[in-house]
């Protein structure tokens, strides 16, 4: 399926879940600021922007809001 410009997260994640979109374009389409985060992690990191790279940086990105969630402590009343 071809990509043209940005989606929600929502509309991206239901496509990548169907595989009708890689996790290449499930970031590349998501906003402009996540794109740009991509190629810096991409840059940085000497990777070239593809489905490796795409999957390692959701790895990340996933890492570091779960390491943020833990670190919180969150206490729920009802």
């Amino acid at each position: 399926m071809a990509l043209i410009g940005f989606y929600s997260e929502e509309e991206l994640a239901e496509l990548l879940d169907r595989r009708k979109i890689t996790q290449l374009d499930f970031v590349t389409h998501q906003t402009p600021e996540l794109l740009q985060e991509f190629e810096d992690f991409c840059l940085d990191r000497s990777l070239d922007a593809d489905e490796d790279s795409a999957q390692l940086f959701l790895e990340e990105r996933q890492r570091i809001f779960d390491d943020a969630f833990h670190d919180t402590d969150i206490t729920l009343t009802m």
